[in-house]
């Protein structure tokens, strides 16, 4: 049975529509990166806050070990208190997930195709979000538990806080840290705009289609009767909005343009080499006469499709300009016949040459495609696409449609109506998904990153306060600390934002119209970043020049 199921290339129900999967698997994976990335800048502030704690603590500790506490134990007690931050927190995260999940998800759906599926948090997400709680809880805790019990006794009971045995080099844990925290945020950032400038480029890209007062709405005819007119039905609905609004032109087809549907099946062309079968798949339409002028697709050589061409007369097709050169190079192709694919009894005569146009997707270039009339279809259509030119906006047009379909005919199902600008939309749902939250998530890193900084900062001047103190002492002025502390934190930042601007070559396979190595986004990051940087450093070193050398050299 197994064998037959691979032979078959079936897939087991419970990995999900494999459609689905294709769909969104990329987006999906590139959002997990966004959450691991904000995750680990946020733990990283927390194993720096939970360091600098264990100094404060560090006279308790003294006290405990000199009266016979064990360092593991208190290193378990340590971890147990850094595991309830992280479990509190991470319940904290499943409640806002069910109100985050239900945005995203909103947003996700918004298309012709919604996603039907259950994704409110359930036990799978709470085990992960546990596992995920106590794994960072550990992770991140582990360190400073360690460090926090290494106490030189003597020093930490005579004053509080002066008895942890630290070695003082340049690039301690807490700076390697900040530097990690400043990569992952730079890594967001530049992310963040090299997603929306690929948001904007395919919004704007042109598609061989003019896109204005273009109102679309899909019928659902598949319970008219079998000798009913679908065409006629199209035909007077037309009339009746015509009677009503300023309508330039409408058509009827079984696809539209950018859209996720569409049909793709070989063309043979007798008389020309044979080429590979995998070569000759073209985009198959069936359109009404006023398609081309309908959505502005432009007519390059020939004729469009009119009366002549009824359901009895001879079969035609108009062919794409990239079709027309593919087949026939540079010879005419009006008047050739062709037919797809084993269907050699039914030939098709050349006719018209048109633009190409954009199909499923904007990210790729306008396939080969092949139009036939509607009215030549030899089965009846389940299911109908209609568009309206308007001379106004076609969004006033929207809610006489239901009302006009259901007058014509009550076995006739309106299952949208939208503009073009709105169908180009929820082609691009995934692209406006990842920039919308690639751009949140980019402000939450800045903000941490910030706070991460500002915190390990503070910690250095306190730190460091007896070397100051001493310097300002031998002549030192408060300019010179002040160019101290912000050189220290501008050398973390710009190795975080070296190491953060060579990952950006993982975000390639998500951009288009704009690389990875994008000067202008990337010199704009890492000048944020550099800025937020020395931003958060300058209160620490304000308060590092305003020190009393007097002050500060009596208490050591």
């Amino acid at each position: 049975m197994n064998e037959q199921t691979r032979a078959a290339g079936l897939l087991r129900a419970d990995r999900g529509a494999p459609g689905l999967r294709r769909r969104y698997a990329g987006a999906l994976q590139a959002l997990m990166a966004m959450v691991a990335a904000v995750l680990l800048i946020a733990c990283a502030n927390v194993a720096n806050l939970l360091a600098a704690r264990g100094t404060a603590r560090a006279r308790e500790m003294a006290v405990r070990i000199s009266i016979g506490a064990g360092r593991r134990r208190l290193i378990r007690q340590l971890l147990t208190e850094s595991l309830l931050l992280a479990v509190v927190g991470g319940a904290a995260g499943f409640l806002l997930a069910r109100i985050g999940v239900a945005a995203v998800a909103a947003i996700v759906s918004a298309g012709p195709s919604p996603i039907l599926l259950n994704l409110e948090p359930n036990l799978t997400v709470l085990a992960f979000t546990i596992a995920a709680s106590v794994a960072t809880g550990l992770l991140f805790g582990l360190a400073p538990a360690v460090g926090c019990t290494r106490v030189d006794l003597t020093p930490a009971l005579k004053a509080s806080g002066a008895g942890i045995r630290q070695d003082r080099p340049r690039w301690s844990t807490r700076r390697v840290l900040i530097a990690v925290q400043i990569a992952l945020c730079v890594l967001l950032v530049s992310g963040a705009g090299l997603l929306g400038r690929t948001l904007h480029n395919l919004e704007t890209r042109h598609s061989g289609i003019d896109r204005e007062n273009l109102l679309l709405f899909s019928l659902d005819v598949s319970r008219m009767s079998v000798g009913a007119d679908r065409l006629a039905l199209c035909d007077a609905l037309i009339d009746r909005l015509a009677g009503r609004h300023a309508i330039l032109s409408g058509s009827c087809s079984r696809n539209i343009p950018i859209d996720t549907r569409g049909n793709a099946r070989p063309l043979e062309v007798p008389g020309t080499p044979a080429r590979p079968l995998s070569t000759r798949y073209v985009f198959t339409n069936m359109v009404t006469p006023d398609y081309f002028a309908t959505f502005g697709i432009g007519l390059a050589a020939g004729r469009t499709f009119d009366a002549r061409d009824s359901a009895n007369r001879e079969q035609v097709a108009v062919i794409s300009r990239s079709a027309a050169r593919f087949f026939f190079g540079d010879a005419n192709p009006l008047g050739r016949q062709v037919h797809y694919y084993k269907n050699e009894a039914t030939p098709m005569t050349i006719v018209g040459v048109v633009e190409d146009a954009t199909w499923r997707s904007l990210r790729e270039e306008p396939p080969m495609t092949v139009y036939t009339p509607l009215a030549q279809l030899r089965e009846p259509e389940s299911a109908l696409t209609m568009a309206l030119r308007t001379r106004q906006d076609p969004l006033l047009l929207a809610p006489s449609v239901r009302g006009e379909v259901g007058a014509l005919s009550g076995a006739v199902v309106v299952q949208y109506v939208r503009t073009m600008q709105q169908q180009i939309g929820a082609v691009l749902v995934q692209e406006r998904l990842l920039a919308l939250l690639s751009t949140a998530f980019g402000a939450l890193a800045l903000l941490l990153s910030c706070i991460g900084l500002y915190g390990v900062m503070s910690y250095d001047v306190s730190r460091s306060a007896r070397d100051l103190g001493l310097r300002m002492a031998l002549g030192a002025q408060r300019l010179d600390v002040v160019r101290q502390v912000l050189g220290s934190a501008l050398s973390v930042s710009l190795v975080g934002v070296l190491v953060g601007i060579a990952a950006t070559r993982l975000l390639a396979s998500l951009l288009f119209g704009v690389t990875a190595r994008d000067p202008l986004t990337l010199i704009a990051a890492a000048a944020l970043l550099i800025v937020t940087a020395l931003v958060a450093a300058w209160v620490p070193a304000r308060r590092a020049s305003r020190l009393d050398p007097v002050v500060v050299l009596r208490s050591e």
